[in-house]
């Protein structure tokens, strides 16, 4: 039976899961526009914690039984691999879109679409496939005429969400190292990565936050917190975790560089911010660069 699904799923072109994605990353960049909104009521790393929290009880809610049918104890390492990185991501992006423009936040991050190629060669032990540099080149291209065509006006936050780039890099590697192993179910990494995340934030925010004063908590903060644990970690995980189970983690990262547009264009509307030329023009390459991995990544699956 094992075997059956597994074969239906190497039937599925590779832009089926590059679809799952990109509805992610539609999702992460309303979100981190709406968050910006939402900060103005609860702090980032609370705001973590209550998102991590509604997502453990979303996923036991709806597949507990499937979850706990599926566990394995040979899955808790990789897990939890994956889920330290997560959370690293999670918590330096977080922090840094408190501390700069959502918009710059949002494309900074993208960069793992760079350090993806570089770092699977010594984590995944492949052979660097140069036929990406096309695709990689042109994103990176976009992203660095997104910011301006500078970096010389790099902030804290800017910096931050640099380091958020590098830790989703290596979520990307190892999501994709570990869950094309049959034996780890994605449910079954959902529900770690939301857990050692909670466990992650929830210290972190009782060292360098005060507590929050939920009972008297704005709507906008209530709302944020719908949206990023419904949406951006509920579903997001569910759609990222399905998807990297089939797809290379250059393509995964490549198609990462959505989530920037999203942000921009939710942003532009929610809080004024403005893309000029140049962003434009980086977003245009993104684009591309998207489309040309998509389409060597399903001629390697072809091979």
């Amino acid at each position: 039976m094992e075997t059956e699904k597994t074969a239906q799923k190497k039937e599925l072109p590779s832009f089926i899961y590059g679809v799952l994605l990109t509805l992610e990353c539609a999702i992460w960049g309303f979100s981190n526009a709406f968050s910006k909104l939402g900060f103005e009521a609860i702090t980032p790393l609370w705001a973590l914690v209550m998102r991590y929290l509604v997502s453990i009880i979303l996923f036991l809610t709806f597949f507990g039984k499937r979850i706990i049918t599926r566990f394995q104890k040979s899955a808790i390492k990789p897990c939890l691999i994956v889920s330290l990185f997560t959370a690293a991501a999670f918590v330096l992006g977080f922090v840094a879109l408190d501390n700069t423009s959502a918009t710059n936040s949002g494309f900074l991050m993208s960069l793992a679409v760079v350090f993806v190629p570089v770092l699977s060669v010594f984590v995944l032990k492949t052979r660097f496939e140069f036929k990406f540099i096309v695709p990689v080149a042109i994103a990176a291209a976009g992203l660095f005429l997104i910011c301006g065509g500078r970096l010389d006006s790099l902030c804290l936050g800017d910096i931050l969400a640099i380091l958020c780039s590098c830790a989703s890099a290596m979520m990307l590697i190892f999501s994709v190292k570990y869950l094309s192993n049959a034996d780890i179910e994605p449910l079954v990494l959902c529900i770690i990565q939301c857990a050692v995340c909670f466990a992650v934030c929830l210290p972190l925010a009782l060292i360098f936050e005060p507590l929050p004063d939920i009972i008297h908590m704005a709507p906008i903060g209530w709302y944020m917190l719908a949206v990023i644990s419904v949406g951006g970690t509920f579903l997001a995980y569910l759609f990222q975790n399905i998807a990297l189970s089939r797809v290379s983690p250059t393509f995964g990262a490549l198609v990462f560089c959505t989530e920037p547009i999203f942000t921009a264009i939710t942003a532009y509307f929610m809080l004024d911010e403005r893309m000029g030329l140049l962003s434009i023009s980086g977003a245009i390459l993104i684009t591309v660069g998207i489309v040309l991995a998509s389409i060597f990544d399903s001629r390697r699956d072809k091979g």
